[in-house]
């Protein structure tokens, strides 16, 4: 769930006991629920429900520590192998690369079971499982492409 996402269920806790907890904040706060997008309770700032000190320190370090959010794009922006890499002469071609090579190997072998049904409908089976493996292959060709080419993953 993303934090709008969040945001928009969140209106259905109003009524629920404990809806100002202390660890309903500060799962708020990790989850990366901003000030900004936060819906005023009874008027007020959502911390002004703290009375105890160490609760509204609590509230206020965890306003300032990284999301969830932000703590798994950096761990994936470290993730080693997405890109091509050459490391003592051995060229390592990346996530991306051998996963478009595994894209082609599926749909040759899903193009080729197609074609193979086509020689066995002619032969015993119904005319329409052929095109249904046909239908099938053009339909899952054209989802990849929408990750792997640039231009219809912007669309």
């Amino acid at each position: 769930m993303s934090p709008l996402d969040f945001v928009d269920f969140r209106k259905y806790l109003t009524p629920a006991s404990g809806f100002q907890s202390l660890q309903f904040r500060l799962l708020e706060n990790k989850m990366g629920v901003r000030l900004d997008r936060r819906i005023k309770y009874n008027a007020q700032h959502y911390k002004n429900v703290f009375l105890k000190k160490d609760e509204v320190q609590a509230v206020e370090e965890s306003e300032h520590e990284p999301s969830l959010l932000m703590l798994i794009q950096n761990w994936l922006e470290r993730t080693p192998g997405l890109k091509e890499t050459v490391i003592d002469g051995v060229v390592d071609e990346g996530f991306w690369t051998k996963y478009e090579r595994a894209v082609e190997k599926y749909l040759s072998d899903s193009y080729e079971e197609a074609m193979v049904s086509a020689k066995i409908t002619r032969e015993n089976l119904p005319q329409n499982v052929h095109d249904q493996l046909l239908a099938e292959y053009y339909k899952t060709k054209d989802s990849f492409a929408t990750i792997l080419d640039p231009k219809q993953h912007a669309q």
